[in-house]
């Protein structure tokens, strides 16, 4: 039984006194969470050094003690406003847990299964969920409107904050609106119209690379990892399109020894475990961490100042204008030029952004029309009649493939479980009819409306490409075309859509076109969706296995 003085006895309740006080400031003024954490240590030493100062025996241990104290009356007093009726959130039902704190929700984030969760949660407890102490989660098709693409759509909640808070503007990244519009502005010129159209080449000539790299990585029975050569293709194609001659970027040539990917993909999946509890990023940002979370930043940065060396309009002797050109240019609506630490950020999250998601995209797309053969046959014939003699595969004439198109539609809509956060406004929000108060962080859950009945119909779980054909699954089947969000909507939309459709029609058509295709015997099926990941970036736990032999008229 532990014993302690009157005197300990008033500085526990003084304690205990500071952590409510504690509370109510800082919920009328929150703080950056590594602000405070050196607040809390400069404040326990304050307190060691002040009872030492007063020669309380074992001063060490009665500052632990008052720390655990103050730490237990604010953890208590938080925990309790959360769960309580005063909580603006209170009218909202979900787990318990997860109201009292984003702790949860970083957690199942970081499991990499949010979205099967959150699926179960909506069936549990309908539209509206409270998944965190300021969060909903939304199912419903009418509230993309008023989140996403209104003309007072929201904005980007705290988890796309620049880590480390950064002074610099970024696309991914919460800015303001303006300088957000002016930055898009750029990209835009290069992905859309005339900018896009000089990618072409590149596009085909990477697919072409593509196709005899993993003639190259075959063993002895055919077999190819599709997984790594897909995503070695796309950085490379990414690389060359941000970065033109002055791209270093070779991985079908020289393997990924830096672990490049790897790190891409765990700096965005610590960005949205750490984004789901702000305060944590703040304070995570300054531990060590992996270098190869690191190695891709300083990489893109390097290649960036050996671009901005170079003419901004210089062609730099590929034969086309590179992103970086347009971004080394003046920024439209000041100016001025966009400062060299802007310019390396675009440049690294324009390699992520560009690259990973047209990898994943591709392997799964792979993936079901392996394990579907009538929808592998069906696009096989649909492209041998488009290009009987194995021509160059023009955008013109790929676009009119539907079936190609609703092949990477369809699989865009079951593996594309995004969850993009914004914050209600101080005024409030009226979300498909339901008001939500301000401050609330929102996200509509897209996993379960595109895998949604209303939406898409009894087996929107099953890959169908003819969903997207018109009558394609009968008149009465229902499809609706707004709860399909694979590039996001509204004023954050992915600048690279179109840039990504074409590079996907040509990569799909390519390799259907170059390759006979199958899993090889024993290959688990079942187990390669069983162990996918998602934590914004995909991680795939058990890569894509592909037999493949090149057709005559490939060779």
């Amino acid at each position: 039984m532990i014993v302690i003085s009157q005197e300990e006895s008033r500085l526990c309740g003084f304690s205990v006194v500071t952590g409510i006080v504690s509370w109510i400031i800082l919920n009328r003024n929150p703080i950056r969470g590594d602000r405070a954490a050196c607040i809390v240590i400069a404040a326990f030493l304050t307190t060691y050094c002040a009872l030492v100062y007063r020669d309380f025996q074992d001063a060490l241990k009665l500052s632990t003690l008052l720390f655990t104290v103050y730490t237990c009356s604010l953890a208590t007093t938080v925990v309790t406003y959360r769960l309580s009726p005063l909580h603006p959130l209170s009218s909202f039902s979900g787990p318990k847990f997860w109201s009292a704190s984003s702790i949860y929700l970083a957690v199942v984030s970081a499991k990499g299964r949010r979205h099967h969760v959150l699926a179960d949660l909506h069936r549990r407890y309908g539209k509206f969920v409270r998944i965190g102490p300021n969060h909903l989660s939304i199912s419903s098709p009418h509230a993309g409107h008023v989140i996403y693409t209104g003309a007072n759509a929201l904005s980007k909640g705290p988890t796309y904050t620049m880590p480390g808070h950064i002074d610099a503007v970024a696309l991914f990244f919460k800015v303001p609106k303006e300088a957000h519009s002016n930055r898009k502005r750029i990209w835009a010129q290069a992905l859309t119209g005339n900018g896009l159209s000089q990618f072409y080449g590149v596009i085909e000539k990477r697919t072409h690379e593509l196709v005899s790299y993993i003639q190259r990585r075959q063993d002895k029975d055919g077999v190819v990892d599709f997984t790594e050569c897909l995503d070695h293709w796309s950085y490379d194609l990414m690389g060359d399109m941000v970065f033109g001659g002055y791209n270093e970027l070779e991985l079908m040539k020289n393997g990924d020894p830096d672990r490049l990917i790897e790190g891409g993909r765990m700096a965005t999946a610590a960005a949205e475990i750490f984004g789901q509890a702000p305060w944590l990023m703040d304070i995570a940002w300054h531990l060590p961490a992996s270098k190869h979370i690191h190695e891709l930043r300083h990489l893109a940065a390097r290649m960036m100042r050996r671009r901005i060396a170079a003419a901004s309009n210089e062609k730099v002797g590929m034969g086309f204008r590179d992103l970086s050109s347009y971004l080394i240019s003046e920024e439209p609506g000041n100016g001025r030029a966009i400062p060299a630490r802007d310019l390396e950020i675009d440049a690294a999250i324009a390699i992520v952004a560009g690259s990973d998601p047209i990898a994943i995209a591709m392997i799964f797309i792979i993936y079901f029309l392996l394990r579907h053969p009538k929808c592998y046959a069906k696009l096989q014939s649909d492209l041998d009649q488009a290009f009987p003699d194995q021509e160059q595969l023009t955008k013109n004439k790929l676009t009119t493939l539907p079936y190609l198109t609703a092949v990477i539609d369809e699989g865009l809509r079951l593996t594309t479980p995004f969850f993009l956060q914004r914050e209600v406004p101080v005024s409030g929000a009226v979300i498909d009819g339901v008001a939500v108060p301000g401050g609330t962080i929102v996200a509509v859950d897209s996993h379960s409306q595109q895998l949604s009945e209303e939406n898409f119909g009894p087996d929107a779980d099953a890959f169908h490409p003819e969903r997207w054909l018109p009558g394609g699954l009968g008149t009465d089947a229902p499809l609706n075309r707004q709860a399909f969000t694979p590039f996001s909507t509204g004023r954050y939309a992915c600048s690279g859509k179109m840039f990504a459709m074409h590079v996907m029609r040509m990569a799909v058509a390519r390799l259907i076109m170059s390759f006979d295709m199958a899993f090889p015997e024993n290959y688990d099926q079942d187990a390669f969706l069983g162990r996918v990941r998602v934590v914004r970036a995909t991680f795939l736990d058990q890569p894509l296995l592909v037999k493949v032999q090149l057709k005559a008229a490939a060779k």
